[in-house]
């Protein structure tokens, strides 16, 4: 991927990339420490309120907003955004650690599948296009590709409504993330070639 030096210059990217890999690390350990502060509350019968670690999970939340803020403001939104995926396997590490949770089968391959798919992301990252005005933004935004994906939002929170009842949550999201990307990425590509 290239990117106009006016853009951004390298150590701006580089860092960018860096605080966006950090505030995903502090953001997926935010859960594991709030939970942490509340078992141990329950263990000695008080407020979870009155637990240092709880609030140490909610400080890091606090952070973690900040440094995706930062890494916006310093990389494109393209590599940033799939950077915030790998919060979840560091949060699933993290408290198969601190908690002593047993990470099934299926949680190590949504690890696998969440590392997969933000590398995928990056690799593939279009060149991002600045917005300068409100009338570019919303002729962009009636562009064929921007669109089809609101149609195809649309189509995928039915299907949530359509099947909660008969799968198990998790098979519901995975189904409809590859539904909408199986349709949405090909065709937006045929839109862009012409």
């Amino acid at each position: 991927m290239t990117l106009d030096p006016k853009e951004s210059t390298g150590n701006s990217l580089s860092a960018g990339l860096c605080i966006a890999v950090l505030s995903s690390f502090v953001n997926g350990s935010t859960f594991v420490l709030q939970k942490k502060g509340i078992l141990q509350a329950q263990k000695r019968g008080v407020s979870y309120l009155t637990e240092c670690v709880w609030w140490s999970g909610t400080l890091a939340m606090v952070l973690g907003q900040v440094g995706n803020f930062l890494a916006y403001n310093m990389a494109p939104a393209a590599l940033v955004t799939p950077l915030g995926a790998l919060g979840v396997p560091f949060g699933s590490l993290l408290a198969s650690y601190m908690l002593q949770e047993n990470l099934n089968v299926l949680g190590k391959l949504g690890c696998v599948l969440s590392c997969a798919g933000a590398a995928v992301l990056i690799i593939h990252a279009p060149k991002s296009e600045n917005v300068s005005s409100r009338m570019e933004l919303e002729e962009k935004l009636g562009d064929p590709g921007a669109l089809q994906f609101k149609y195809h939002c649309k189509n995928t929170q039915s299907f949530h409504r359509r099947c909660a009842q008969c799968l198990p949550r998790g098979m519901i999201q995975t189904t409809s993330c590859a539904i909408v990307m199986s349709e949405l990425v090909p065709s937006h590509r045929r839109i862009r070639c012409k």
